[in-house]
C-alpha cells in the first residue's frame, strides 16, 4: 500500500532543447514557461513527511495533446521548462542512487495542463512509489527541558504499526550529542505509524504529541520536535 504526505515540496527545472546546438527560443517567440512542484500521492492530513530530497535523479517527458510520443526534457538553470503554447501532460520517473545504475523509486503524472505566452502557473505532478524495497528509513530526535525546578524531565517514546493490533515497535534511543533527548533511525517495514512522545517532570508537569508516520520503500522520513519549558503542563 502506497502512503501520502501532507506538503508539496519545491523542486523544478528547466528545459533544453533536446539538440544542445540548437539556439533556445524566448517566450516572445510563442514559447510560455512553467515550473513543477512534486508532491506525494494520495495527500492526507497531519502526517510526518517521507523527505524528497532522498531522489537524487528526475526524467521529465511532455507529450503534447493529440500526439502520442512524448518529449523528454533535460534540467537547466532557471527553475522552469520553456514550452510551445498549447496544452500537454508531463510524467516524471524519479531515481534514487549517487551514480548510474540508479534505482527507479517514484513515477508520476500531472494532469493536463495548457501553456500560455510568458509565465505559466506551476504544474503539480503527485508521485508514487515504485520500486521493489519494501522498507525505508525514519530517524527521530526530541529534545525537551533538562528539568523544571530541582527535578528532572524524561520522555516515553513509542512507535505502533497502523494495524488492528496496532503492534509497538521496539525503540532503542540513544541520547541526542547537544542538549537533553533522544535519537533513533529505524529500518522500517513500508506503511503508517503511530508515533507518541510524553515529556514528564515526576507527577508534576506533562507535555506530548502524537504524529502519523509514513514510510516510503527507499525513502528518509524525518521527525524532528523540541519541546521547551513553555510547551510543559501542569497537571
Amino acid at each position: 500500500m502506497i502512503f501520502a504526505a501532507l506538503v508539496c515540496v519545491m523542486l523544478s527545472a528547466a528545459c533544453n532543447i533536446s539538440d544542445p546546438s540548437e539556439i533556445h527560443p524566448s517566450v516572445e517567440d510563442g514559447y510560455g514557461k512553467i515550473s513543477i512542484n512534486f508532491a506525494i500521492g494520495e495527500m492526507a492530513a497531519r502526517t510526518v513527511l517521507p523527505s524528497l530530497t532522498t531522489l537524487t535523479k528526475y526524467e521529465y517527458t511532455f507529450t503534447k495533446t493529440g500526439e502520442t510520443t512524448g518529449v523528454e526534457k533535460i534540467p537547466g538553470t532557471d527553475g522552469s521548462f520553456l514550452l510551445e503554447l498549447g496544452s500537454y501532460t508531463v510524467s516524471v520517473n524519479a531515481y534514487i542512487g549517487s551514480a548510474a545504475p540508479y534505482t527507479l523509486a517514484a513515477s508520476g503524472v500531472s494532469s493536463e495542463f495548457s501553456v500560455t505566452a510568458g509565465e505559466n502557473p506551476s504544474v503539480q505532478v503527485a508521485f508514487n512509489a515504485v520500486v521493489a524495497a519494501t522498507q525505508g528509513v525514519f530517524t527521530y530526535t526530541i529534545t525537551y527541558p533538562e528539568g523544571i525546578g530541582t527535578e528532572s524531565a524524561t520522555a516515553e517514546i513509542t512507535l505502533k504499526k497502523w494495524s488492528t493490533n496496532m503492534d509497538e515497535i521496539t525503540l532503542n534511543p540513544i541520547n541526542v550529542s547537544v542538549g537533553v533527548g533522544k535519537t533513533e533511525t529505524l529500518q522500517l517495514d513500508a506503511g503508517s505509524y503511530l508515533f507518541t512522545v510524553q515529556i514528564s517532570k515526576t507527577g508534576t508537569y506533562y507535555a506530548g504529541i502524537s504524529e502519523a508516520v509514513h514510510i516510503y520503500p527507499s525513502l528518509s522520513t524525518v521527525y524532528t520536535k523540541i519541546f521547551s519549558v513553555d510547551d510543559m503542563i501542569a497537571e
